[in-house]
């Protein structure tokens, strides 16, 4: 029974050291504990621009500045469009001013109207000599490129 007493003790001893060495052993399927726990960085997982997205960015960089492009020219028109109306009506106030101005002429009721530079006269005259005369001060005008007689000659 000696022999028995002493092989327990000795089966228990083992038991208690592989027990001892068991709870020493980190296990890799269970997480660690918070109080052996340390941050590590994160690594930059930014992915490198492709062929496919570097193309894509080139096609909307190009088409970005295609419709500038479009825009500034638009702009461009409208302004001209608008600057070209102005000189117009300036053109048309030229006009009526200088023939106001005219005592000859200033009783004349006409129709002025100018498009391009191109002044369109309407109306009605009492003789051929102040149809000229309407001609002519209007064709002396600055911006008057050409003068539409549509004047009508009758005589009082």
């Amino acid at each position: 029974m000696n022999h028995l007493r002493k092989v327990s003790v000795l089966a228990l001893i083992a038991a208690g050291a592989l027990s001892l060495a068991a709870c020493d052993r980190k296990d890799e399927t269970t997480a660690p504990s918070t109080e052996s726990a340390t941050l590590t960085a994160v690594p930059d997982v930014t992915p490198e621009p492709t062929p496919s997205t570097s193309s894509t960015l080139d096609n909307a960089k190009a088409d970005a500045s295609a419709a500038a492009a479009d825009i500034k020219d638009s702009v461009k028109e409208k302004s001209a469009e608008a600057g070209a109306k102005l000189d117009d009506a300036g053109i048309t106030t030229k006009v009526k001013a200088a023939l106001a101005k005219n005592a000859g002429l200033s009783t004349l009721k006409l129709n002025v109207t100018t498009n391009g530079g191109v002044v369109t006269l309407e109306g009605n005259v009492d003789s051929e000599a102040k149809q000229q005369e309407v001609v002519n001060t209007v064709t002396a005008l600055e911006g008057v490129t050409s003068v539409n007689n549509q004047l009508v000659v009758k005589p009082k």
